[in-house]
């Protein structure tokens, strides 16, 4: 599901995505699959972003990072911290169009 999600996330088809990253994550919640507990929600928080939804995103980036610490993922970190400026990036834009 994570694969589809991301497939349908890449051709901005956001309403597929959503619902095939939200399951996904589900599943690898019950299982221990550590690097889709790090990566599907940074899809997921991806997803939010590019659908000004930032408070969403920055939610699922919370999570990664929860999942980062516990997997000493370092890796999962640093695509944490891009996810954030990538939030804040919107947020500025978005600010500066308003004025």
């Amino acid at each position: 599901m994570d694969e589809l999600g991301d497939v349908y996330l890449r051709t901005k088809n956001y309403e597929l995505a959503e619902e095939a990253l939200l399951k996904s994550f589900e599943i690898t919640k019950d299982h221990e699959v550590h690097a889709l507990k790090v990566l599907t929600p940074l899809k997921i928080a991806r997803l939010y972003q590019e659908t000004n939804q930032a408070d969403l995103s920055m939610a699922y980036l919370d999570t990664a990072e929860f999942y980062c610490t516990t997997y000493n993922n370092e890796l999962g970190k640093t695509q944490v911290n891009l996810g954030r400026s990538r939030v804040y990036l919107s947020l500025k834009n978005t600010m500066r169009q308003r004025h």
